[in-house]
């Protein structure tokens, strides 16, 4: 038990690390200064928080989407269409689909759900700045 949560805080180190050098990057290519005004080092926050935040969300959506067999079908086709054409005799017959998304199915499992909360962490801190940058105008 200790060893899956040493695992998992990890995970959520890794990905909090990696969201926090893009911020860094994003915030000094924006050119924060000391000199500028509250609403331009809002909007530079907000920006850079908001952005690596949705990246990474989408990514882990992308991820859930793609363990619930959405784009079965698709890889199914594209194999059976490669297939189709590396071969000269075939001598084996296709894959069916259902047994294709069974074969799948049967390893599947959700186990990024780091994503989608370090993702939405950021942007909520993104919208914390867009909020105080609305409240500064």
């Amino acid at each position: 038990m200790k060893e899956k949560i040493i695992k998992l805080a990890k995970k959520y180190l890794i990905c909090f690390g990696i969201m926090a050098l893009i911020t860094v990057i994003m915030v000094i290519s924006f050119g924060y200064s000391r000199d500028d005004s509250l609403a331009t080092k809002y909007t530079i926050l907000s920006d850079s928080f908001f952005v690596p935040g949705a990246v990474v969300l989408m990514v882990g959506l992308l991820i859930w989407v793609s363990t619930t067999g959405f784009f079965d079908a698709i890889a199914y086709g594209a194999t059976v269409f490669i297939k189709g054409f590396t071969k000269f005799k075939r001598t084996e017959r296709f894959e069916r689909f259902y047994e294709y998304k069974e074969r799948k199915a049967e390893g599947r499992g959700f186990k990024h759900g780091y994503l989608l909360i370090c993702g939405l962490v950021y942007l909520l801190i993104g919208a914390i700045f867009t909020m105080l940058f609305s409240s500064v105008l």
